[in-house]
């Protein structure tokens, strides 16, 4: 599953992160983006999720996942790069 994070800020300060997954993850968190794209001074950098970090248990029963978290990094898509509204 593709997995998108748009990293908010304005003037500087971060606003906040809004987290996109799914088959139509980048076209609504470029949605997202677009509705920004009005307002001056925010900035909008693209993260696409190209791993997962996961804490196993290992017991006689097996192996199971305590708890799993996705790993980004800067998306390298041409339309994915930090734009500044």
């Amino acid at each position: 599953m593709e997995n998108y994070r748009l990293a908010i800020t304005k003037q500087g300060q971060p606003i906040g992160n809004l987290d996109s997954c799914g088959k139509t993850g980048a076209e609504l968190a470029g949605l997202i983006a677009s509705l920004l794209a009005g307002m001056p001074d925010w900035e909008v950098t693209w993260w696409e999720s190209d791993s997962e970090k996961r804490i196993l248990e290992s017991s006689p029963d097996g192996i199971r996942i305590l708890s799993s978290e996705k790993l980004y990094r800067a998306s390298a898509r041409p339309d994915a790069v930090t734009e500044k509204f």
